[in-house]
């Protein structure tokens, strides 16, 4: 789909629409999105995309979200790179356990089938309407390609093309809408200085994910886009078996290391909300376990066998 300006104007009132309120490019694959809904209701992401526009290009790939997910008012979705085999290596290196506790959605596992998820900082990506076309948020300058990256530097044409430029603002960096920020950005900019919105918070800084501070409104509890009640139980466990119930149909259970190894897989029937898993082969110790849904959400829950 090509870039039409036409499209991108269209009337946006302060709060009234979703917009990017985290960016993450970090090391390896730790890639993530975060969307805050600043509204009083909840929105339903079935009308909405994401895009990327690679190295200066004006047409984009595109990835939507799964049906009928939604964000709660005032919250946030947390959409990260789908990439979770613990041997993967290269391309399809794991993201970080710390960055996948943190999703609400993971999207993209296959570069060649769909590559929207693996932004570099010199990509521009969106939030885009797919019935008008119209562009709700931009990070970045669509057709304008700035080396490594964009930085707050007007000397170099806010153009990162050095990687030892301490200037490190979309370039492995994390960074956060700042407050004041209540409309994403509608139009293709003349050009692009992440300062005058954002915040730089460093490489790999996941700790501003799955809240934002907005002057909007805000929730602060780490809710995500769908609330699916989980238990994990005996919870410290005493080795034998614990029992994974939730409020959605599993699709698959796994529990990882504190080093981030994966130590357990359970397959699931995809039939039912409760299922046993053995824990015999489990040393004495800290686990995350993740609840796949068939909602395509993930649940996180820690366990301690003792």
């Amino acid at each position: 789909m090509a870039l039409s300006l036409t499209a991108v104007m269209f009337a946006q009132k302060n709060c009234s629409q979703i917009f990017f309120s985290e960016y993450v490019e970090g090391s390896g694959n730790n890639k993530a999105l975060e969307i805050y809904n600043p509204t009083s209701q909840s929105v339903n992401l079935n009308r909405y995309h994401m895009a990327r526009y690679r190295n200066g290009a004006t047409v984009g790939d595109y990835v939507s979200f799964p049906s009928n997910l939604t964000i709660g008012p005032k919250n946030v979705l947390v959409a990260v790179l789908d990439k979770r085999d613990p041997n993967g290596t290269g391309q399809d290196t794991m993201v970080s356990v710390e960055l996948q506790a943190l999703a609400d959605i993971f999207l993209c596992p296959v570069y060649n089938t769909n590559p929207m998820m693996y932004f570099n900082g010199n990509d521009a990506v969106t939030i885009e309407d797919k019935i008008t076309g119209a562009i709700l948020d931009i990070i970045g300058k669509i057709g304008e390609d700035p080396g490594l990256g964009w930085n707050n530097n007007p000397e170099t044409n806010y153009s990162q093309t050095q990687w030892y430029d301490p200037n490190h603002w979309t370039y492995n960096n994390t960074m956060v809408r700042k407050p004041n920020v209540t409309i994403g950005v509608s139009t293709n900019p003349d050009f692009f200085n992440p300062e005058l919105e954002w915040d730089t918070i460093g490489q790999d800084n996941f700790s501003n994910l799955r809240t934002h501070n907005c002057t909007c409104g805000f929730n602060n509890i780490e809710t995500p886009a769908r609330q699916h009640k989980i238990q994990v139980y005996p919870n410290p466990a005493l080795g034998g078996y614990v029992t994974i119930q939730s409020s959605a149909i599993i699709d698959k259970i796994e529990i990882y290391n504190t080093i981030g190894q994966l130590v357990s897989v359970t397959e699931t029937d995809k039939s039912m909300a409760k299922y046993t898993v053995d824990i015999n082969n489990l040393n004495l110790g800290l686990y995350l376990v993740k609840v796949y849904h068939n909602d395509q959400t993930v649940s996180t829950r820690k366990l301690k066998v003792e």
